[in-house]
């Protein structure tokens, strides 16, 4: 439902799932780069590999993946959505209420993307593929 007015067709949760994973990940390596050249060193650019992974498994999923490899891989971006969706939490209450802009821009999008992959509906469009 959410997709359904972009694009004109309905798509199933988990393809929803995915497609947020992907803006996650992308708005992950725009905030790693927009950090390069500061004191946090190695951080960035763990930050931006994380993101690139979150933009390349979905892909991945939906051509290469098959089985019990594709089930690995659907746990693996939940659980990069909940690490990331933790980290903002942790951000915001270390930096104070003046970082909360963080949390809207980041952690909402994580949260939309738990509730697409770990509903009934997106864990069952995981068996039909």
């Amino acid at each position: 439902m959410l997709f359904k007015y972009l694009i004109g067709n309905s798509i199933n949760n988990l393809h929803a799932g995915l497609i947020l994973s992907q803006f996650g990940g992308l708005l992950m390596i725009f905030m790693a780069l927009g950090v390069i050249g500061s004191d946090e060193g190695a951080a960035v650019y763990v930050f931006a590999i994380i993101g690139v992974v979150r933009m390349v498994i979905p892909i991945l999923m939906g051509n290469l993946f098959s089985g019990i490899i594709l089930k690995i891989a659907f746990w693996i971006v939940a659980l990069l959505s909940a690490l990331k969706l933790i980290e903002a939490c942790v951000a915001v209450s270390v930096e104070g209420l003046g970082f909360i802009w963080y949390f809207f821009i980041t952690g909402l999008v994580e949260v939309a993307v738990l509730i697409h992959l770990l509903s009934s509906k997106g864990r069952s469009g995981l068996s039909n593929q």
